[in-house]
């Protein structure tokens, strides 16, 4: 319907983070598109940091992007490429 996270988390009485790990699943199977919740400046700048060196915890992968990414950014992300990586688009 087109509310941010943060609506729609006010709306449900609870947090980010939660709201977000539902996200995520739906992004997964593919049945959600993740333009709709990251915007392209973020995509690709994981995108870059990914494509060249891999990250054995989501910590290290937080803190070479900054304050400007959340953990639940991170989470939508990592759905995303498992969906590709399953729908063979990768």
């Amino acid at each position: 319907q087109g509310f941010g996270i943060a609506d729609i988390a006010e709306k449900r009485g609870l947090v980010e983070n939660t709201i977000q790990g539902h996200l995520s699943h739906y992004i997964e199977t593919g049945d959600l598109d993740i333009d709709q919740l990251l915007s392209p400046e973020k995509r690709s700048r994981m995108e870059e940091l990914l494509a060249h060196a891999s990250y054995s915890s989501l910590k290290t992968l937080k803190t070479d992007l900054g304050d400007d990414f959340s953990y639940g950014d991170i989470k939508l992300m990592m759905s995303h490429l498992k969906y590709m990586d399953s729908a063979g688009k990768n």
